[in-house]
């Protein structure tokens, strides 16, 4: 395994470039490492993001993270979210307990993206590995058998060519590994913004519950994080700005758990998501490959994208892996697309009915 312990020291060719340090790129990055395949992994950012939008990991994501000695740091710095329940006002309309799940992990983890990304970091550096950061590709070309990535250091400011057998884009929305490699991100914005936001709250309602508040007024989701802190996803108009402890207040008594008294504290985050629904083309162009984000984006309601994304990260990883070591021809790779878009597809729809339902306000 080459050594990664150099954060401004960049190779000059590599098996694996990993562009985007986020969640999936971090657990891409641990997942290679673990196998050992050679990689690089860089971002543009000089740390990692201080406001999230993600905040809950499932079973199965979990379950993932097992496998490369993530999961139980990640759940002591989280609360198992035990079950969902959907109410009108102070009513329960739907509830689903998690307890009988088939899994070591029966419960949905409260816990911040930023939080998963510290976690995930931290675990990278166990296994000996690191972050290239203040790192930005600026263009890939085919240089067959693979891609030649030309990338800057802010640290040093030199541009440099590095060579990977494969490229994966790991970063986001505006992926540059996407666009440089022209595959077309097709879809269209919802006509709905929502906000997010982080904050401490005093409140009698359910222990461990994860719950969807539906009024005329819109819809407001409530899960507990630690300790005193309370993370609500709210819809709201198109010129809202991001609500401070008044607005939040006012969200919470015109939509959420009245009856419970909740009395919000200090805001931690607070932020205004406009929901886009996109999908690549295809997951896989030749030597590169697009994970997470960089793939597919869709509404926050149900708390799917960020465990779509590091389920195609651990999906692609083996099969990297085994193509690396010769444990498998190349073709193996074209199942990450066939699989994995297919499954993204699936969510996207799903999603945006879950998001038109949740939407509704004509009782």
């Amino acid at each position: 395994m080459p050594d990664h312990q150099s954060n401004s020291t960049l190779p000059s060719s590599t098996d694996v470039l990993i562009v985007g340090a986020g969640p999936t790129g971090l657990a891409l990055a641990c997942a290679l490492h673990s196998q050992g395949v050679d990689y690089v992994l860089v971002d543009r950012a000089a740390s990692s993001a201080v406001h999230s939008r993600a905040a809950a990991v499932h079973a199965r994501t979990l379950e993932s993270l097992a496998t490369i000695g993530a999961a139980d740091a990640l759940i002591a710095k989280g609360r198992p979210g035990r079950s969902f329940t959907a109410r009108d006002g102070e009513r329960s309309v739907i509830h689903t307990p998690f307890d009988e799940l088939d899994t070591p992990y029966p419960f949905v983890l409260a816990v911040p993206q930023q939080t998963t990304e510290e976690v995930l970091e931290e675990r990278l550096a166990e296994l000996g590995g690191t972050v290239h950061r203040r790192t930005t590709l600026l263009a890939l070309n085919e240089l067959f058998p693979g891609m030649n990535a030309l990338v800057s250091s802010e640290e040093t400011g030199e541009v440099r060519a590095l060579r990977a057998r494969w490229v994966v884009g790991c970063d986001g929305l505006h992926s540059t590994v996407r666009e440089q490699s022209g595959i077309p991100f097709v879809g269209h914005e919802k006509p709905h913004n929502f906000a997010l936001i982080e904050f401490t709250m005093d409140w009698s309602g359910p222990e461990g519950e994860i719950t969807f508040f539906f009024s005329p007024a819109g819809l407001l989701a409530v899960s507990h994080l630690q300790g005193e802190t309370y993370r609500a996803v709210a819809l709201v108009d198109d010129d809202t700005p991001a609500p401070d402890d008044a607005a939040v207040q006012a969200l919470l008594d015109a939509r959420g758990p009245s009856a419970a008294g909740a009395k919000v504290g200090e805001i931690r985050m607070s932020s205004i998501w406009r929901v886009r629904h996109r999908l690549a083309d295809t997951f896989g162009e030749g030597p590169v490959f697009l994970v997470g984000d960089a793939a597919h984006v869709h509404s926050p309601v149900g708390a799917q994208g960020m465990n779509t994304g590091l389920q195609d990260a651990f999906n692609l990883a083996w099969k990297l892996a085994a193509v690396a070591k010769g444990e498998a021809g190349p073709e193996l790779l074209r199942t990450y697309n066939a699989e994995r878009r297919p499954m993204a597809q699936g969510l996207l729809a799903f999603a945006a009915q879950l998001h038109d339902i949740s939407t509704m306000s004509d009782p």
